[in-house]
């Protein structure tokens, strides 16, 4: 959601149910636009995408990825192991077999081949395939994007393995039931490239 407006909001006391957009909902708060909405009506910028995406990524600073309450290992995201510490736009990303994607990684690896940081990179595709919320895409930055591709080094010809990663993750009971829906699509999709 983008807030524009002055008044102070305890966040912690709203679930995604809550009405911000109705006029007539004990929760309508003036000035409020959702992500979606507001992008759609908009002519945002690869800098608006970008700087959304990385406000996204600085907040996550420190977050600890976890299964069944389990910490990962190495799963502790840190906004020092991001390429420039930021997402960066790109106009058109294309995964393994030439599909549009939504985000881009590029691990980057030393000599002896240690994870060193991930380039992340984004497109505004990712409104066309789940609801644009600061959870969901956690979920692909963090889990999918950060973990996956640049922490364990998951190649693009696995995302099967990938969208099952992210099913599994903890941060997963709090995305929105599109993006839900979405990784199940996914793993459907994916399950006849293995």
């Amino acid at each position: 959601m983008i807030y524009t407006g002055n008044q102070k909001i305890d966040w912690g006391k709203h679930s995604l149910n809550d009405d911000f957009n109705n006029a007539n909902s004990e929760y309508f708060i003036p000035d409020l636009q959702l992500y979606d909405n507001f992008v759609y009506t908009n002519k945002c910028s690869g800098s608006f995408f970008s700087n959304i995406m990385t406000s996204i990524a600085v907040e996550s600073d420190g977050f600890i990825l976890a299964e069944n309450g389990k910490p990962l290992t190495r799963g502790t995201f840190s906004i020092d192991k991001l390429y420039n510490r930021r997402i960066t736009y790109k106009e058109n990303i294309e995964d393994c077999d030439g599909n549009e994607g939504n985000f881009g990684t590029l691990r980057k690896v030393d000599d002896r081949g240690n994870f060193v940081c991930a380039q992340i990179n984004t497109t505004s595709s990712s409104l066309e395939s789940y609801d644009g919320t600061v959870e969901n895409f956690q979920c692909s930055i963090l889990v999918h994007e950060w973990y996956n591709h640049g922490v364990l080094g998951i190649t693009g010809k696995n995302h099967n393995q990938i969208y099952n990663n992210i099913k599994k993750n903890d941060l997963f009971k709090y995305t929105t039931p599109r993006y839900k829906f979405y990784i199940d699509y996914m793993i459907q999709k994916t399950a006849q490239d293995n």
